[in-house]
């Protein structure tokens, strides 16, 4: 059961769970063979946007200028490194590396100036999925290192981890609140993939989106009141059974939605037949990062959070 669900969590984190039957995107199929954009992340002047990518055939980080419209490439390794974070301060990235034939993962930060990376973690399991804090004096991540997918939190220089859920079910994609007292988080400990949120000491876990459908990814607001995220139709949510054999074959579409934290209200703001994933909230609230599938492949996009005057963003 234990490598059931590993293998579960790993797809829904790399997207592969969502393209794995082959999703259908506009009527074609959502390659990621194909070269593929992933987790878009805004630096907090709203200059840099991060992501991975896998143009060169290996997933590498990069960071894309929004002002000057340039793409810059930060690593170049036979590795896969995945889910860049451009640190608070401007002057550091978090993310984590596969090392090529291996199963495990570990934590790294790059100096953006000198490109001098400096481990976080070993490869004990996986650790990946990281995250500021909005001082940088801690990160949180999700571990394997007690055999279960988990959410710790540690100093910014590695030390001092501490694990923040017990569940015998998925936990990823934490995100630090804008004023550091909270984490949202997606667990599986309703049945389902839903958004959690808990105090920054793993205190007083609740349930943020307790319905019929699966969350996959998530964002802050820079006030702290409202966290976009892509959802799915769960199995359950199928209207008709020609629906729910479709689904069979696509795996269903996702859409991007906003939740009010205050009211509980949650509002739809893409409607589509392919794949929205990975929203990031820009940091003057004005617009939304996301990947869409809409050309048989993942593409980087910005709207407006209501989800008008999209606009492609041009990486080639």
């Amino acid at each position: 059961m234990i490598h059931v669900k590993i293998r579960c969590v790993q797809k829904r984190i790399f997207l592969a769970i969502l393209l794995a039957a082959g999703h259908q995107a506009s009527g074609q199929e959502c390659d990621l063979g194909q070269k593929s954009y992933f987790s878009p992340r805004w630096s907090k002047d709203g200059n840099w946007i991060s992501f991975h990518s896998n143009v060169t055939g290996n997933r590498e980080i990069y960071r894309f200028d929004y002002v000057q419209s340039k793409v810059e490439r930060l690593t170049t390794t036979a590795h896969q490194e995945r889910v860049p974070v451009i640190s608070p301060d401007g002057k550091s990235i978090l993310f984590f590396r596969t090392e090529k034939d291996k199963k495990y993962s570990a934590l790294f930060t790059m100096n953006l100036d000198n490109r001098k990376e400096v481990p976080l973690t070993d490869l004990q399991g996986k650790n990946l999925d990281p995250d500021w804090s909005p001082n940088m004096d801690r990160l949180t991540y999700v571990s394997t290192s007690d055999g279960n997918w988990e959410i710790y939190v540690m100093d910014q220089n590695g030390t001092n981890n501490t694990r923040l859920t017990y569940n015998d079910v998925l936990d990823y994609s934490p995100h630090w609140s804008p004023n550091g007292e909270q984490i949202a988080f997606i667990s599986g400990e309703s049945g389902q993939e839903d958004i959690w949120l808990m105090n920054s000491d793993g205190t007083r876990k609740r349930n943020l989106t307790p319905d019929n459908r699966e969350e996959i990814s998530l964002s802050w607001s820079p006030d702290g009141n409202q966290i976009v995220f892509s959802s799915r139709k769960s199995k359950t949510e199928f209207s008709n059974a020609i629906e729910k054999e479709r689904s069979k074959k696509s795996n269903n579409s996702s859409e991007i939605f906003i939740l009010d934290l205050k009211s509980g209200q949650i509002r739809q703001i893409t409607s589509n037949t392919h794949l929205d994933v990975y929203p990031s909230w820009s940091p003057d609230g004005d617009k939304i990062v996301f990947c869409s599938c809409k050309n048989a492949h993942l593409e980087l996009y910005t709207m407006k959070v209501d989800g008008s005057s999209e606009v492609k963003i041009d990486l080639d």
